[in-house]
């Protein structure tokens, strides 16, 4: 259960996000349920694995825009199906990881899949996820792996 105890966000027991007051003022309408996951994700990554952190970020794809900022966008390089959250720390041979959070029902676009292609043919990790929960286990299996392929 997530509670705000005064700037501090705390989800199952764990300190996750410092807010600022905008965001405790702010009345939320609506929570998609992709968005809480990776907002959850990235405040339980800084948490877990805050060396990691300062090499994730979010590729922000999605959303409604108006023409002029769509056309602008694209010219800087906007790409269909790129996946939602990149991490680019190498482990072993592969140069980072790729996670794309889709609700219970969500499904790749053929964009993304055929991206996630792509990635996967140079080497990177790639994964869909649909909680939070899942994407962190996705992280350790990925940080295991320089251990597990040092073995082979």
């Amino acid at each position: 259960m997530a509670e705000n105890v005064g700037f501090f966000c705390r989800i199952d027991g764990e300190k996750l996000a410092l807010l600022n007051s905008k965001t405790l003022k702010k009345k939320v309408t609506r929570d998609y349920s992709e968005s809480r996951e990776q907002r959850k994700f990235f405040a339980m990554l800084q948490l877990r694995h805050p060396e990691i952190r300062q090499f994730t970020f979010s590729i922000p794809n999605g959303g409604k825009r108006t023409s002029s900022e769509a056309y602008r966008m694209v010219a800087e390089g906007l790409t269909k199906g790129v996946l939602d959250v990149m991490i680019a720390y190498p482990v072993g041979k592969h140069p980072g990881m790729f996670i794309e959070f889709k609700s219970e029902t969500g499904s790749l676009t053929s964009e993304q899949r055929s991206m996630m292609y792509r990635f996967l043919s140079v080497g990177y990790r790639c994964y869909v996820c649909r909680s939070c929960e899942e994407a962190m286990q996705r992280v350790e299996e990925y940080l295991e792996l320089d251990a597990v392929e040092h073995k082979i």
